[in-house]
């Protein structure tokens, strides 16, 4: 439900803040579209004392606290690493993943506005990887 979706946007920014860093950040847009999308159930138990605010007492979530495990598969393992993910699907013939092509345009689209950012008269030290 878009509830859902909505509360574990919430838990990934609130686990940034509050407990740990991710491996790779990735953009509300890309977390609103796996989470939709992904063919599997995400889930996990509460790793940390910390409680949403917003989006508390969904009836398929069984926690209001934060679910450390299920935010670091969703942000960093099929997310952040969307491209190898895409690659291994494709290669088995997986269906029901087309949605990971999507997410990888979202990135190169935020990837190619790097340069509109800068501001001028400051020095670059490198271009994103």
């Amino acid at each position: 439900t878009e509830e859902e979706v909505r509360r574990f946007i919430e838990e990934v920014r609130l686990f940034e803040r509050a407990v740990a860093r991710f491996q790779y950040h990735v953009s509300d847009e890309e977390l609103r579209r796996a989470v939709q999308f992904i063919p599997v159930e995400v889930t996990g138990t509460e790793s940390d004392p910390i409680e949403v605010s917003s989006f508390r007492n969904l009836p398929r979530i069984e926690t209001n606290r934060v679910r450390g495990g299920a935010l670091r598969v969703v942000n960093d393992g099929v997310v952040g690493r969307s491209a190898k993910v895409w690659t291994i699907v494709e290669k088995l013939g997986i269906e029901g993943w087309d949605w990971l092509r999507r997410i990888r345009e979202i990135e190169e689209k935020r990837n190619a506005g790097f340069m509109e950012d800068v501001i001028a008269g400051r020095p670059i030290f490198s271009f994103p990887s």
